[in-house]
C-alpha cells in the first residue's frame, strides 16, 4: 500500500512540476492565442489585444505554427515574421508569403514592396532550391500570381521544383499551378506538357471552380507536336458535364465564357449542361456575370430570341436599375 501511495505521489509531483514549468515560460499577461494548437484555435482567437499576441521564444517552441490566415493585414504578418524569424520553419515562411499576397491581391508587386519593404526580405528567403513540399510550391506559385511578382530567381526555383513534383500534384495543387503558368513558366513546353497530362488524369476529381480555372489557362499552354491539349479539354468538359448541379452562378458564367474562348464545337455537352443549369442560378448572378453569360449565349444560341436569352435580358434590365445604371449604358456594355 505504501509503495502505491509513494508512486502516486511521485506522479502527482511530476505533473505539478510540469505545470509550474509551463507557467514559468508564459508571459505575465496571457499565452498568445495565435499560436495555440490547431484543435483549440477559432476565428475569434484573433480578436485579442495586440499586447497579448507577444510570446517568449520558449513559448513559441512549445506550440504549433502561427495562423497567418487569421491576420487582417500584411503588416501583422511581417511583424510576426520579423519577431520570430530564427524560430520559423520554411513552411511558415511560405505561409506568410501567401497571406501577404492574398491580402494584396490585385495590386502590383512593386507597390506592395514599396508599402511593405520587409516583404522583399521574405521573397529572398524563398529563393532556395531545396526543402519544398508540393503544397508550399502551389501556395507560393498562386501568391506570386496574385500580385504578378516578377522575380527571375524565385521563378527559376519554382519552375525547377514544379518539374520534379508535377507527377504527384493533387487536384487543388494542379489548379493553383495552372493559374500562374503565364507568369512563371510561359515558354516551357515540357512543363506544360507534363501539367496537361497530369491534369487530364485528375479531371474527374476537380471542383467546378478548378475546372473553370484550368479551362481559362488552356489557351496559354505552349503547344508542341505531341501535346495532349485536346485530350485535356475533353477531360475537363466531361468532368464539368458530369456534375452540373455543383456549378454556382459564377462557375456557370465562367464555364460558358471559357467555352467561347476555346471555340468549342456546337452543340457542346459542356455548354448544354451549363445552359440547363443556368435557370437555377440566374438570380444569383451579378451584372458582370450576366454580361458574360449573355455574350456566350449569343455566341452559341441559334436564335437571339431564344427563351433563355430573353430571361437573361430581363434579369439584366432588372439588376441594371437596382445598381443605378441606365438602360442605354447597359446596352452599350452588351454590344458584341
Amino acid at each position: 500500500g505504501g509503495h502505491r501511495r509513494g508512486k502516486a505521489c511521485r506522479v502527482c509531483m511530476a505533473r505539478m512540476l510540469s505545470r509550474v514549468c509551463l507557467q514559468g515560460l508564459r508571459t505575465p499577461f496571457a499565452p498568445s492565442l495565435l499560436l495555440r494548437p490547431l484543435s483549440t484555435r477559432t476565428a475569434a482567437s484573433h480578436t485579442i489585444p495586440a499586447a497579448a499576441q507577444l510570446v517568449t521564444g520558449p513559448e513559441m517552441l512549445l506550440r504549433k505554427r502561427p495562423r497567418f490566415g487569421l491576420m487582417a493585414s500584411a503588416e501583422e504578418v511581417l511583424d510576426l515574421v520579423e519577431r520570430y524569424r530564427p524560430l520559423y520553419e520554411f513552411s511558415d515562411l511560405t505561409a506568410a508569403f501567401y497571406r501577404v499576397c492574398q491580402l494584396s491581391k490585385g495590386r502590383r508587386a512593386f507597390d506592395v514592396m514599396v508599402e511593405h519593404p520587409r516583404f522583399a526580405e521574405l521573397v529572398v528567403a524563398l529563393r532556395v532550391p531545396s526543402g519544398w513540399r508540393r503544397e508550399e510550391l502551389a501556395a507560393v506559385w498562386r501568391g506570386a500570381n496574385y500580385i504578378q511578382l516578377h522575380d527571375p530567381e524565385l521563378h527559376a526555383v519554382l519552375h525547377a521544383v514544379a518539374l520534379k513534383k508535377v507527377a504527384k500534384f493533387t487536384a487543388r495543387e494542379m489548379a493553383n499551378i495552372f493559374t500562374g503558368i503565364k507568369l512563371i513558366a510561359p515558354e516551357d513546353a515540357v512543363l506544360h506538357y507534363r501539367l496537361a497530362r497530369r491534369a487530364t488524369g485528375l479531371a474527374p476529381m476537380l471542383s467546378p471552380k478548378e475546372i473553370v480555372s484550368i479551362l481559362y489557362t488552356v489557351p496559354r499552354i505552349k503547344r508542341s507536336e505531341n501535346d495532349n491539349v485536346p485530350g485535356l479539354i475533353d477531360a475537363l468538359c466531361a468532368a464539368g458535364t458530369a456534375q452540373p448541379a455543383l456549378f454556382g452562378a459564377q462557375e456557370v458564367s465562367s464555364a460558358l465564357n471559357a467555352a467561347v474562348m476555346l471555340k468549342l464545337e456546337h452543340p457542346s455537352p459542356l455548354v448544354e449542361a451549363m445552359q440547363t443549369r443556368l435557370p437555377s442560378v440566374l438570380l444569383d448572378m451579378g451584372p458582370r456575370d450576366l454580361r458574360i453569360t449573355l455574350r456566350a449565349l449569343q455566341f452559341f444560341e441559334d436564335s437571339l430570341d431564344s427563351p433563355l436569352i430573353k430571361r437573361v435580358l430581363a434579369e439584366i434590365e432588372f439588376k441594371s436599375s437596382r445598381w443605378g445604371k441606365s438602360e442605354s449604358q447597359m446596352n452599350s456594355d452588351f454590344e458584341l
